[in-house]
């Protein structure tokens, strides 16, 4: 038996299935490999990682603080691009 969590249960996904049949897709997975090659690439250790206006900031960011940065930052010179 599977012992891994059910993922679909857990987001309350309606078609359990199809979810099972896409996250085990070589498409999802090559999906899912590029994406954290991009991450490592860009410096992400961990989740949630947040890219805003060429400044990363890791762990959780609230919605006062999400709200003042973004302010900030859109009267800020731009950052790098990645």
């Amino acid at each position: 038996m599977d012992s891994s969590p059910n993922f679909a249960a857990l987001a309350n996904v309606p078609d359990t299935s199809r979810f099972r049949r896409c996250l085990s897709s070589s498409a999802a997975a090559s999906s899912v490999e590029r994406d954290r090659s991009v991450g490592l690439a860009l410096g992400v250790i961990g989740t949630p990682t947040l890219l805003l206006n060429g400044h990363r900031y890791d762990g959780f960011l609230g919605y006062r603080q999400l709200d003042s940065l973004v302010e900030i930052l859109s009267r800020a010179p731009e950052g790098p691009h990645w």
